[in-house]
């Protein structure tokens, strides 16, 4: 599959469509929570908030309605978890994480009508930074969350967007299928404005 994208994009004489986008998204790891054997925090009262997240697509026309593309993203994820143990031990308190992915994504798209762009295909990345944050009575405590949540991370994803000209509105979900922490992988949600640039033979 890889072979098959470096042909494709490889032909100076072709079409090539580049799109930046910006925007956010939100994650989701069930056991966010999760310290080690003997400390972990309810994913029952749980917060994961929105982040920035960075992007880039790379997209090459096959047909008026079918592309072949790759994306990279550069993505945000926080999360706070709460001890449910309801205060009942003496260390009663709770978790706050912060991690960063990077993403490359080969997929294929199809426009419908000229404004509608549906999208599927495959995502792989590695986490390059994840910290963790435990506040007990005791205090504040830093380390390192990356001992901790698995550095790849890999799954399907799939996508809707709205093209109006060179202008595109895309919301994407990414569900990962490999295991990041104890038990449970990461879900991304994706919503991010983008503008199109054709480069090379046959741009209008």
């Amino acid at each position: 599959m890889v072979s098959l994208f470096i042909l494709c994009f490889s032909n100076i004489h072709t079409q090539v469509n580049i799109t930046p986008l910006v925007g956010v998204s939100v994650s989701k790891i069930k056991n966010i929570g999760y310290v080690d054997e003997y400390t972990f925090y309810s994913y029952e009262d749980i917060y994961q908030g929105p982040e920035i997240n960075l992007g880039i697509d790379f997209s090459k026309p096959l047909s008026s309605t079918f592309e072949i593309g790759f994306g990279v993203s550069y993505n945000s994820g926080h999360a706070e978890a709460v001890n449910g143990c309801g205060g009942c031990a003496p260390d009663y308190g709770f978790i706050s994480v912060s991690y960063k992915y990077l993403y490359v994504s080969p997929k294929v798209n199809y426009t419908y009508k000229s404004f509608l762009v549906l999208s599927s295909g495959l995502f792989a990345g590695i986490n390059i930074e994840a910290t963790g944050y435990e506040t007990t009575f005791f205090g504040e405590t830093e380390f390192d969350y990356k001992d901790i949540i698995h550095n790849q991370s890999y799954g399907i994803q799939f996508g809707i967007g709205f093209k109006i000209k060179s202008c595109l509105l895309q919301l994407e979900y990414l569900h990962g299928i490999n295991e990041v922490i104890q038990d449970d992988r990461i879900r991304w949600l994706e919503c991010g404005i983008g503008y199109q640039i054709e480069v090379g033979a046959g741009k209008k």
